[in-house]
């Protein structure tokens, strides 16, 4: 049995497609005297092929079908790694004590954070440092913005959640934000004071020690639960102080206002008594003034007889005549004589 050589077998084998050399490629284009091909390496055979050979674009498909799925998992790989190194390198500047800087870094984190999972956690980072800055009421709407997203801790009994959960976490300094409120409340609103000790209770209680903890929360005198019994119990007793205040004072408005009202109705009497007593002396002085009128209208002789008409009559004459008279003498004294002035 005779075998071709090898080179000569792979020519013979080529698909009528592919590129096929001339005789005289080789060996400079140069033919061997024989006039077969002269002898070379398979391997430069292979690799002359190869570099001539076109690409097929049909094996670059998937490559490219692949590239969208590539550039997605390089940008969520890219985020899930940055954020926490931000968040990090911000907590650094917490520890520095440059509380403000901290701040606004956590601020702009909240945008970034709000498209991951852990949203909460930018919320909770710009509360708690809101209310280090005394910047109460933002400092409490973040801390409610991380309750709502945060994941909700494991129930260990009736009542009770896992007291160092994340959830336990943000609980407690928005109880510590509800308590500031109240605090500064204390002074303006009573009422509002006592609601917001209610609700800062309400918070804390879900992370109370449990009964199953709380012989060794005892010994200790720390952990998660035993911070969160005391914050409960500072909110019942400013709770019950407010509320002791705001009904003392409801007492005190509600006697200010009883006195004001007596005080009032005392001033409507005695108002009304010196009305009363202007109108009576008003009615006096016109009935007097009426009285008056009517005496001088009335006829003083009235109900007078005729003899005594007479005798009054003849009196009347002698007091004018003796008046006459005696103007007569004076007259004469003057030396007028009577007739003229003198």
């Amino acid at each position: 049995m005779r075998f071709k050589h090898r080179s000569t077998a792979r020519v013979e084998e080529r698909p009528e497609g592919f590129y096929q050399p001339p005789a005289g490629a080789q060996n400079g284009g140069e033919a061997s005297s024989e006039g077969n091909p002269s002898a070379r390496p398979a391997s430069a055979d292979r690799a002359q092929r190869s570099a001539r050979r076109p690409r097929n674009g049909k094996l670059l498909r998937p490559l490219w079908w692949s590239m969208p799925v590539v550039a997605v998992t390089l940008a969520v790989g890219t985020y899930m790694v940055s954020l926490p190194l931000w968040a990090w390198a911000t907590g650094r500047t917490v520890r520095a004590g440059n509380h403000e800087a901290a701040l606004s870094s956590y601020s702009r984190q909240i945008y970034w954070g709000d498209l991951g999972p852990a949203s909460w956690v930018a919320h909770y980072n710009a509360g708690t440092e809101d209310l280090r800055l005394d910047h109460i009421d933002s400092g409490v709407e973040q801390l409610r913005t991380a309750w709502d997203r945060v994941p909700k801790a494991r129930q260990v009994e009736d009542g009770r959640i896992e007291t160092y959960s994340y959830e336990c976490t943000v609980r407690m300094n928005l109880a510590l934000g509800l308590e500031k409120q109240g605090d500064a409340a204390m002074a303006s609103d009573r009422a509002q004071a006592a609601a917001l000790y209610k609700e800062m209770g309400e918070v804390v209680s879900p992370c109370q020690s449990t009964s199953s903890t709380q012989n060794q929360q005892n010994q200790q005198g720390q952990g998660g639960g035993a911070d969160a019994d005391k914050a409960h119990d500072r909110a019942k007793q400013k709770q019950e102080q407010a509320e002791k205040s705001d009904n003392k004072d409801n007492q005190d408005n509600k006697d200010n206002k009883d006195n004001k009202d007596n005080k009032d109705d005392k001033n409507k009497d005695d108002k009304q008594d010196q009305n009363q007593d202007d109108q009576n002396k008003d009615n006096k002085d016109n009935k007097d003034n009426k009285d008056q009128q009517t005496d001088k209208q009335k006829d003083p002789y009235d109900g007078e007889t005729a003899e005594q008409r007479k005798k009054r009559e003849e009196m009347q004459r002698r007091l004018e005549k003796g008046d006459q008279d005696g103007r007569k003498e004076q007259d004469r004294k003057r030396g007028t004589g009577g007739n003229g002035a003198w």
